[in-house]
């Protein structure tokens, strides 16, 4: 114990560039941290956009389903008048 407060006394100056060296770090590791943060906020901000937009697109209302069907049922009506015509059998 006593050789470590012997060499603690005789290099006391040693503090100052040891503390320049851990504040550089310490400052380095927050502005990583400041870094990743804005990085995770950015994404999760895509994420909802992406979710938002899947959304819309998905989304259909009552009147195109109406459409669309009654689109089919007309298409359906011509297959079947041009298969069950005895002209087109023969």
């Amino acid at each position: 114990m006593t050789g470590i407060l012997e060499f603690a006394s005789n290099n006391w100056w040693l503090i100052f560039p040891i503390g320049g060296v851990v504040g550089g770090w310490a400052g380095s590791i927050a502005k990583y941290n400041e870094k990743r943060r804005k990085d995770k906020i950015e994404l999760a901000r895509i994420k909802a956009a992406a979710q938002t937009e899947q959304l819309k697109l998905t989304t259909t209302s009552v009147e195109q389903l109406c459409k669309t069907l009654k689109q089919h049922d007309g298409l359906n009506e011509k297959w079947f008048a041009y298969e069950l015509d005895l002209a087109t059998l023969i």
